[in-house]
Protein backbone atom coordinates (compact mmCIF):
# COMPACT_ATOMS: atom_id res chain seq x y z
CA UNK A 1 0.00 0.00 0.00
CA UNK A 2 1.19 3.49 -0.79
CA UNK A 3 0.14 6.05 1.77
CA UNK A 4 2.66 8.87 1.37
CA UNK A 5 -0.10 11.35 0.53
CA UNK A 6 -1.68 11.27 3.98
CA UNK A 7 -0.51 12.58 7.35
CA UNK A 8 -2.81 10.33 9.38
CA UNK A 9 -0.19 7.51 9.60
CA UNK A 10 2.45 10.03 10.69
CA UNK A 11 0.21 11.45 13.42
CA UNK A 12 -0.73 8.01 14.74
CA UNK A 13 2.87 6.74 14.51
CA UNK A 14 4.24 9.67 16.52
CA UNK A 15 1.49 9.25 19.12
CA UNK A 16 2.28 5.54 19.51
CA UNK A 17 6.03 6.24 19.51
CA UNK A 18 5.67 8.76 22.35
CA UNK A 19 3.99 6.17 24.58
CA UNK A 20 6.42 3.45 23.49
CA UNK A 21 9.38 5.62 24.42
CA UNK A 22 7.99 6.22 27.94
CA UNK A 23 7.46 2.47 28.32
CA UNK A 24 10.97 1.60 27.11
CA UNK A 25 12.55 4.06 29.54
CA UNK A 26 11.30 1.88 32.37
CA UNK A 27 13.34 -1.09 31.11
CA UNK A 28 16.40 0.41 29.41
CA UNK A 29 19.17 1.50 31.83
CA UNK A 30 19.87 5.23 31.93
CA UNK A 31 23.47 4.66 30.84
CA UNK A 32 22.28 3.00 27.60
CA UNK A 33 19.41 5.35 26.71
CA UNK A 34 21.50 7.58 24.41
CA UNK A 35 21.75 4.84 21.75
CA UNK A 36 19.57 1.91 22.81
CA UNK A 37 16.30 3.81 23.32
CA UNK A 38 15.99 5.12 19.75
CA UNK A 39 17.34 1.88 18.27
CA UNK A 40 14.83 -0.36 20.02
CA UNK A 41 11.97 2.06 19.41
CA UNK A 42 12.69 2.19 15.67
CA UNK A 43 13.01 -1.61 15.43
CA UNK A 44 9.46 -1.80 16.80
CA UNK A 45 7.94 1.27 15.13
CA UNK A 46 9.13 0.88 11.52
CA UNK A 47 7.39 -2.46 10.79
CA UNK A 48 4.42 -1.45 12.95
CA UNK A 49 3.97 1.71 10.88
CA UNK A 50 4.40 -0.06 7.54
CA UNK A 51 2.16 -3.03 8.31
CA UNK A 52 -0.51 -1.58 10.62
CA UNK A 53 -0.52 2.17 11.13
CA UNK A 54 0.14 3.16 7.51
CA UNK A 55 -2.73 1.19 5.98
CA UNK A 56 -5.10 2.77 8.49
CA UNK A 57 -4.75 6.04 6.59
CA UNK A 58 -5.54 4.30 3.31
CA UNK A 59 -8.58 2.55 4.77
CA UNK A 60 -9.85 5.80 6.25
CA UNK A 61 -9.56 7.46 2.86
CA UNK A 62 -11.18 4.58 1.00
CA UNK A 63 -13.99 4.38 3.53
CA UNK A 64 -14.55 8.09 3.23
CA UNK A 65 -14.70 7.88 -0.56
CA UNK A 66 -17.21 5.05 -0.49
CA UNK A 67 -19.33 6.87 2.09
CA UNK A 68 -19.35 10.06 0.00
CA UNK A 69 -20.36 8.17 -3.13
CA UNK A 70 -23.19 6.48 -1.24
CA UNK A 71 -24.44 9.78 0.20
CA UNK A 72 -24.19 11.40 -3.23
CA UNK A 73 -26.41 8.68 -4.66
CA UNK A 74 -28.96 9.13 -1.88
CA UNK A 75 -28.88 12.93 -1.60
CA UNK A 76 -26.76 15.16 -3.81
CA UNK A 77 -27.61 18.17 -1.65
CA UNK A 78 -26.33 16.52 1.55
CA UNK A 79 -23.23 15.18 -0.18
CA UNK A 80 -22.47 18.61 -1.61
CA UNK A 81 -22.91 20.23 1.79
CA UNK A 82 -20.49 17.78 3.39
CA UNK A 83 -17.89 17.84 0.61
CA UNK A 84 -18.03 21.58 -0.08
CA UNK A 85 -17.76 22.41 3.62
CA UNK A 86 -15.44 19.62 4.72
CA UNK A 87 -13.05 19.15 1.80
CA UNK A 88 -10.52 21.58 3.24
CA UNK A 89 -10.22 19.49 6.40
CA UNK A 90 -9.77 16.32 4.36
CA UNK A 91 -6.96 18.01 2.43
CA UNK A 92 -5.34 19.11 5.68
CA UNK A 93 -5.39 15.51 6.96
CA UNK A 94 -4.31 14.06 3.62
CA UNK A 95 -7.19 11.57 3.41
CA UNK A 96 -8.81 13.34 0.46
CA UNK A 97 -6.92 11.00 -1.88
CA UNK A 98 -9.33 8.25 -0.88
CA UNK A 99 -12.05 10.02 -2.88
CA UNK A 100 -9.97 10.14 -6.09
CA UNK A 101 -10.49 6.46 -7.12
CA UNK A 102 -14.23 6.93 -6.67
CA UNK A 103 -14.24 9.92 -9.05
CA UNK A 104 -12.11 8.08 -11.61
CA UNK A 105 -14.41 5.06 -11.37
CA UNK A 106 -17.48 7.25 -11.90
CA UNK A 107 -15.94 8.69 -15.06
CA UNK A 108 -15.08 5.20 -16.35
CA UNK A 109 -18.54 3.74 -15.66
CA UNK A 110 -20.84 6.68 -16.38
CA UNK A 111 -18.77 9.14 -18.41
CA UNK A 112 -19.25 11.82 -15.78
CA UNK A 113 -18.65 12.49 -12.08
CA UNK A 114 -20.71 14.60 -9.67
CA UNK A 115 -18.20 14.74 -6.79
CA UNK A 116 -15.61 16.91 -8.54
CA UNK A 117 -17.95 19.93 -8.95
CA UNK A 118 -18.73 19.76 -5.22
CA UNK A 119 -15.01 19.83 -4.52
CA UNK A 120 -14.71 22.84 -6.84
CA UNK A 121 -16.94 24.73 -4.41
CA UNK A 122 -14.30 24.25 -1.69
CA UNK A 123 -11.44 25.12 -4.05
CA UNK A 124 -12.92 28.41 -5.20
CA UNK A 125 -14.00 29.21 -1.64
CA UNK A 126 -10.32 28.90 -0.64
CA UNK A 127 -9.40 31.26 -3.46
CA UNK A 128 -12.03 33.65 -2.12
CA UNK A 129 -10.26 33.62 1.24
CA UNK A 130 -7.12 34.95 -0.46
CA UNK A 131 -9.04 37.82 -2.03
CA UNK A 132 -10.84 38.63 1.22
CA UNK A 133 -7.61 38.61 3.24
CA UNK A 134 -5.88 40.77 0.63
CA UNK A 135 -8.65 43.38 0.88
CA UNK A 136 -8.94 43.21 4.69
CA UNK A 137 -5.41 42.90 5.98
CA UNK A 138 -3.16 45.86 6.67
CA UNK A 139 -0.09 43.68 7.00
CA UNK A 140 2.12 44.02 3.92
CA UNK A 141 3.49 40.49 4.24
CA UNK A 142 0.01 39.01 4.68
CA UNK A 143 -1.30 40.94 1.68
CA UNK A 144 1.66 39.70 -0.36
CA UNK A 145 1.01 36.08 0.64
CA UNK A 146 -2.69 36.43 -0.17
CA UNK A 147 -2.02 37.91 -3.60
CA UNK A 148 0.72 35.42 -4.49
CA UNK A 149 -1.43 32.44 -3.47
CA UNK A 150 -4.53 33.68 -5.31
CA UNK A 151 -3.32 32.97 -8.85
CA UNK A 152 -2.17 29.37 -8.22
CA UNK A 153 -5.58 28.68 -6.68
CA UNK A 154 -7.54 30.22 -9.55
CA UNK A 155 -5.36 28.89 -12.38
CA UNK A 156 -4.20 25.54 -10.97
CA UNK A 157 -6.51 24.64 -8.11
CA UNK A 158 -3.59 24.72 -5.65
CA UNK A 159 -5.00 25.88 -2.31
CA UNK A 160 -2.52 24.62 0.31
CA UNK A 161 -0.72 28.00 0.66
CA UNK A 162 -4.09 29.61 1.37
CA UNK A 163 -5.28 26.91 3.75
CA UNK A 164 -2.11 26.78 5.86
CA UNK A 165 -0.91 30.35 5.42
CA UNK A 166 -4.20 32.20 5.82
CA UNK A 167 -7.25 30.12 6.77
CA UNK A 168 -5.70 28.08 9.59
CA UNK A 169 -3.58 30.97 10.83
CA UNK A 170 -6.42 33.48 11.19
CA UNK A 171 -9.25 30.95 11.75
CA UNK A 172 -12.14 33.23 10.80
CA UNK A 173 -11.38 32.90 7.04
CA UNK A 174 -11.57 29.13 7.56
CA UNK A 175 -15.07 29.57 8.96
CA UNK A 176 -16.01 31.69 5.95
CA UNK A 177 -14.83 29.16 3.38
CA UNK A 178 -16.50 26.26 5.19
CA UNK A 179 -19.85 28.07 5.28
CA UNK A 180 -19.82 29.28 1.67
CA UNK A 181 -18.15 26.14 0.34
CA UNK A 182 -20.79 23.99 2.02
CA UNK A 183 -23.70 26.03 0.66
CA UNK A 184 -22.32 26.13 -2.88
CA UNK A 185 -21.46 22.42 -2.71
CA UNK A 186 -25.06 21.69 -1.73
CA UNK A 187 -26.20 23.77 -4.70
CA UNK A 188 -23.93 21.80 -7.05
CA UNK A 189 -25.00 18.45 -5.60
CA UNK A 190 -28.72 19.20 -5.67
CA UNK A 191 -28.53 20.09 -9.37
CA UNK A 192 -26.23 17.11 -10.12
CA UNK A 193 -23.57 19.27 -11.76
CA UNK A 194 -21.20 17.03 -13.73
CA UNK A 195 -17.54 16.83 -14.68
CA UNK A 196 -16.63 14.86 -17.79
CA UNK A 197 -12.87 14.67 -17.17
CA UNK A 198 -10.82 14.27 -13.99
CA UNK A 199 -9.05 17.60 -13.39
CA UNK A 200 -8.21 19.97 -10.56
CA UNK A 201 -10.96 22.63 -10.40
CA UNK A 202 -9.56 25.89 -11.80
CA UNK A 203 -10.29 28.53 -14.41
CA UNK A 204 -7.96 26.72 -16.80
CA UNK A 205 -9.97 23.49 -16.54
CA UNK A 206 -13.44 24.88 -17.25
CA UNK A 207 -13.87 22.71 -20.41
CA UNK A 208 -13.89 19.62 -18.17
CA UNK A 209 -17.30 20.75 -16.88
CA UNK A 210 -18.90 21.60 -20.25
CA UNK A 211 -22.36 20.18 -20.70
CA UNK A 212 -25.99 20.85 -19.78
CA UNK A 213 -25.07 21.66 -16.16
CA UNK A 214 -22.15 23.98 -16.96
CA UNK A 215 -24.22 27.10 -16.28
CA UNK A 216 -24.80 25.90 -12.71
CA UNK A 217 -21.11 25.18 -12.33
CA UNK A 218 -20.25 28.71 -13.44
CA UNK A 219 -22.76 30.21 -11.03
CA UNK A 220 -21.49 28.00 -8.21
CA UNK A 221 -17.79 28.77 -8.46
CA UNK A 222 -18.51 32.49 -8.90
CA UNK A 223 -20.60 32.57 -5.73
CA UNK A 224 -18.02 30.45 -3.88
CA UNK A 225 -15.21 32.84 -4.81
CA UNK A 226 -16.83 36.21 -4.28
CA UNK A 227 -19.11 35.02 -1.45
CA UNK A 228 -16.17 33.73 0.59
CA UNK A 229 -14.16 36.88 -0.14
CA UNK A 230 -17.03 39.02 1.15
CA UNK A 231 -17.63 36.90 4.26
CA UNK A 232 -13.90 36.81 5.02
CA UNK A 233 -13.79 40.59 4.79
CA UNK A 234 -16.82 40.95 7.08
CA UNK A 235 -15.62 38.43 9.68
CA UNK A 236 -12.11 39.88 9.82
CA UNK A 237 -8.90 38.06 10.62
CA UNK A 238 -9.32 37.08 14.26
CA UNK A 239 -6.88 38.54 16.75
CA UNK A 240 -6.54 42.26 16.19
CA UNK A 241 -2.76 42.34 16.53
CA UNK A 242 -2.45 39.68 13.79
CA UNK A 243 -4.31 41.90 11.37
CA UNK A 244 -2.15 44.99 11.64
CA UNK A 245 0.90 45.90 9.62
CA UNK A 246 4.40 45.44 10.95
CA UNK A 247 4.48 49.12 11.93
CA UNK A 248 1.33 49.07 14.04
CA UNK A 249 -0.07 47.10 16.94
CA UNK A 250 -3.49 46.99 18.57
CA UNK A 251 -3.18 47.02 22.35
CA UNK A 252 -5.76 46.55 25.10
CA UNK A 253 -5.34 48.76 28.15
CA UNK A 254 -3.88 46.60 30.95
CA UNK A 255 -5.93 48.65 33.43
CA UNK A 256 -9.06 50.58 32.49
CA UNK A 257 -8.63 54.31 32.80
CA UNK A 258 -7.56 57.46 30.98
CA UNK A 259 -4.74 57.23 28.44
CA UNK A 260 -2.01 59.85 28.90
CA UNK A 261 1.31 60.47 27.11
CA UNK A 262 4.52 59.32 28.76
CA UNK A 263 5.71 62.92 28.86
CA UNK A 264 3.08 63.55 31.58
CA UNK A 265 4.41 60.78 33.84
CA UNK A 266 6.06 62.09 37.01
CA UNK A 267 9.21 60.02 36.59
CA UNK A 268 12.08 60.93 34.23
CA UNK A 269 12.87 57.25 33.59
CA UNK A 270 9.55 57.00 31.74
CA UNK A 271 8.85 60.60 30.65
CA UNK A 272 12.20 60.89 28.83
CA UNK A 273 11.60 57.56 27.07
CA UNK A 274 14.73 56.10 28.67
CA UNK A 275 12.91 52.80 29.09
CA UNK A 276 11.38 53.02 25.63
CA UNK A 277 8.37 54.62 23.98
CA UNK A 278 4.80 53.82 24.86
CA UNK A 279 1.92 55.34 26.77
CA UNK A 280 0.55 55.58 30.29
CA UNK A 281 -2.81 55.10 31.98
CA UNK A 282 -4.28 56.60 35.11
CA UNK A 283 -6.23 53.51 36.25
CA UNK A 284 -9.79 53.44 37.56
CA UNK A 285 -10.22 49.70 38.22
CA UNK A 286 -7.92 47.02 39.60
CA UNK A 287 -8.44 44.22 37.07
CA UNK A 288 -5.17 43.59 35.21
CA UNK A 289 -5.60 42.53 31.56
CA UNK A 290 -3.14 41.18 29.00
CA UNK A 291 -2.51 44.09 26.58
CA UNK A 292 -1.64 41.81 23.66
CA UNK A 293 -1.82 38.15 22.68
CA UNK A 294 1.50 36.44 23.21
CA UNK A 295 3.85 34.80 25.70
CA UNK A 296 4.69 36.09 29.17
CA UNK A 297 8.45 36.71 29.15
CA UNK A 298 8.87 38.11 32.67
CA UNK A 299 6.95 38.67 35.90
CA UNK A 300 8.61 40.68 38.65
CA UNK A 301 8.58 38.97 42.07
CA UNK A 302 6.45 41.74 43.57
CA UNK A 303 3.96 41.51 40.68
CA UNK A 304 4.13 45.24 39.98
CA UNK A 305 5.50 44.69 36.46
CA UNK A 306 5.39 42.05 33.75
CA UNK A 307 6.42 41.64 30.11
CA UNK A 308 4.71 39.99 27.13
CA UNK A 309 6.01 39.21 23.64
CA UNK A 310 3.55 39.05 20.72
CA UNK A 311 3.71 36.50 17.90
CA UNK A 312 5.14 39.27 15.69
CA UNK A 313 8.01 39.82 18.15
CA UNK A 314 6.82 43.04 19.76
CA UNK A 315 7.71 43.16 23.46
CA UNK A 316 5.66 45.17 25.97
CA UNK A 317 6.51 45.94 29.57
CA UNK A 318 3.62 46.87 31.87
CA UNK A 319 4.73 48.76 34.99
CA UNK A 320 1.94 49.43 37.50
CA UNK A 321 2.52 52.55 39.56
CA UNK A 322 5.61 54.59 40.35
CA UNK A 323 8.11 53.16 42.85
CA UNK A 324 5.58 50.47 43.72
CA UNK A 325 8.35 47.88 43.89
CA UNK A 326 8.53 48.89 47.57
CA UNK A 327 4.97 47.74 48.28
CA UNK A 328 4.09 44.37 49.79
CA UNK A 329 3.43 41.38 47.56
CA UNK A 330 -0.22 41.36 48.57
CA UNK A 331 -0.83 44.59 46.68
CA UNK A 332 -0.40 42.81 43.33
CA UNK A 333 -1.82 39.41 42.49
CA UNK A 334 -0.58 38.13 39.13
CA UNK A 335 -2.02 34.76 38.05
CA UNK A 336 0.44 34.05 35.20
CA UNK A 337 4.11 33.14 35.14
CA UNK A 338 6.97 33.26 32.66
CA UNK A 339 6.25 31.06 29.63
CA UNK A 340 2.45 31.21 29.91
CA UNK A 341 0.41 32.02 26.80
CA UNK A 342 -2.14 34.83 27.15
CA UNK A 343 -4.79 36.38 24.93
CA UNK A 344 -5.39 40.07 24.47
CA UNK A 345 -7.94 41.29 27.02
CA UNK A 346 -7.59 38.19 29.23
CA UNK A 347 -7.61 38.97 32.97
CA UNK A 348 -4.27 37.95 34.42
CA UNK A 349 -4.42 39.46 37.89
CA UNK A 350 -5.58 42.26 40.17
CA UNK A 351 -4.06 45.26 41.93
CA UNK A 352 -5.28 47.02 45.08
CA UNK A 353 -5.44 50.59 43.82
CA UNK A 354 -6.92 51.85 47.10
CA UNK A 355 -3.86 50.61 49.00
CA UNK A 356 -1.50 52.26 46.52
CA UNK A 357 -3.25 55.60 46.95
CA UNK A 358 -3.54 55.26 50.73
CA UNK A 359 0.22 54.82 50.98
CA UNK A 360 0.72 57.94 48.77
CA UNK A 361 2.07 56.11 45.74
CA UNK A 362 1.23 57.22 42.21
CA UNK A 363 -0.89 54.47 40.51
CA UNK A 364 -0.06 55.68 36.97
CA UNK A 365 0.62 52.58 34.86
CA UNK A 366 3.09 52.57 31.99
CA UNK A 367 3.00 50.37 28.87
CA UNK A 368 6.45 50.42 27.26
CA UNK A 369 7.61 49.03 23.91
CA UNK A 370 10.96 47.63 24.98
CA UNK A 371 12.45 46.38 21.71
CA UNK A 372 13.31 49.36 19.59
CA UNK A 373 10.16 51.43 19.01
CA UNK A 374 11.31 55.06 19.13
CA UNK A 375 8.46 57.10 17.71
CA UNK A 376 4.77 56.37 17.51
CA UNK A 377 1.27 57.75 17.45
CA UNK A 378 -1.20 56.31 19.93
CA UNK A 379 -4.75 56.31 18.62
CA UNK A 380 -7.69 55.57 20.90
CA UNK A 381 -9.84 53.36 18.70
CA UNK A 382 -12.67 52.89 21.17
CA UNK A 383 -12.27 53.90 24.80
CA UNK A 384 -15.43 51.97 25.75
CA UNK A 385 -13.86 48.78 24.39
CA UNK A 386 -10.56 49.43 26.15
CA UNK A 387 -8.73 49.39 22.82
CA UNK A 388 -5.98 51.58 21.39
CA UNK A 389 -3.62 51.28 18.45
CA UNK A 390 0.02 52.26 18.42
CA UNK A 391 1.17 53.36 14.97
CA UNK A 392 4.88 54.04 14.67
CA UNK A 393 5.17 57.44 13.04
CA UNK A 394 5.50 60.38 15.43
CA UNK A 395 5.31 61.25 19.11
CA UNK A 396 1.73 62.34 19.70
CA UNK A 397 -1.53 61.30 21.29
CA UNK A 398 -4.81 61.35 19.39
CA UNK A 399 -8.15 60.98 21.12
CA UNK A 400 -11.42 60.23 19.30
CA UNK A 401 -9.90 61.25 15.98
CA UNK A 402 -8.71 64.67 17.25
Amino acid sequence: MGYSGTVIPAIIAIYVYAHLEKLLKKFIPKSMEIFALSLVALIIMVPLTVLVIGPIGVMLGDGLGNAMNFISGESGLLAGLLIGGGWTFLVMMGIHWGVVPIMVNNLALHGYDTLRPMIAAATFASAGVALGVFLKSRNKETKGLALSSLLPALLGGITEPIVYGLSVKYKKPLIAQVIVGGLVGAFMGALQVKAIVYVFPALTTLPAFFGPTFIYYGIGITVAFFGTALLTYLLGLGEADQDLSSDSLSVALPLRGDVIPLSDVNDPVFSTLAMGNGFAIYPETGDILAPITGEVITVFPTGHAFGIRSALGTELLVHIGLNTVDLSKGTFNISVKKGDKVKKGQQIGTVNLAEIKEKNYDPTTMVIFTNGVKEQTLVVLDQSKNDITSVISKDAIERDGK
